[in-house]
């Protein structure tokens, strides 16, 4: 019974040494994204959020990630955003995009946008810098993201094995307890 009790302990401490990592969700609102679920970032979880109809100004600042991790942040979203969303249509394009707001740099404003074109792939990564004419500046439909760390959500598998682990535990505690009273 020892040895069967430990190759059981064995299995459970190795499920819970593996890490599921959940699939990422784009919720858009027409072909605007508005919410991206389980976005990893340099190791990193979080959900990114994306607000429309603000002027673009150091005010405005994406917040939540370090500025550092922008262009990563810029490529995982438009990576998702790839794989979500096969095409757009032209006629469309001029009101999407998704801008990681960096730095305030006095009248300027760096950051990243994530621009829907009518192109394959749709989702393209360009810079900006606010002030200089670049077209992201002024475009309407600009969003801003903002980053918030996603919290970590078992699995139906996951939860299964907990339950089967604290059964094994309970199990080998009352066939402990029963061989010290023989």
């Amino acid at each position: 019974m020892k040895k069967i009790l430990q190759k059981f302990l064995f299995l459970f401490v190795l499920f819970l040494m593996t890490n599921v990592v959940q699939a990422q969700t784009v919720y858009l609102e027409g072909t605007r994204p508005t919410l991206i679920t389980d976005l990893e970032i340099n190791g990193i979880i979080y959900d990114v959020t994306v607000t429309y109809g603000q002027t673009i100004d150091g005010s405005t600042l994406s917040t939540g990630l370090p500025s550092s991790d922008a262009l990563a942040a810029s490529n995982a979203i438009a990576t998702v955003l790839n794989a979500q969303v096969s095409s757009i249509p032209a006629s469309t394009t001029n009101n999407t995009s998704v801008c990681i707001v960096t730095a305030d740099l006095g009248s300027n404003v760096a950051g990243i946008c994530v621009n829907a074109l009518g192109t394959t792939p749709p989702w393209m990564v360009l810079d900006f810098l606010a002030g200089t004419g670049d077209f992201p500046t002024i475009r309407p439909g600009n969003g801003i993201a903002n980053f918030t760390l996603a919290v970590p959500v078992p699995t139906m598998s996951q939860w299964g094995l907990l339950i089967f682990g604290l059964l094994i535990m309970n199990l080998s505690v009352f066939f402990v307890q029963r061989r010290e009273l023989i």
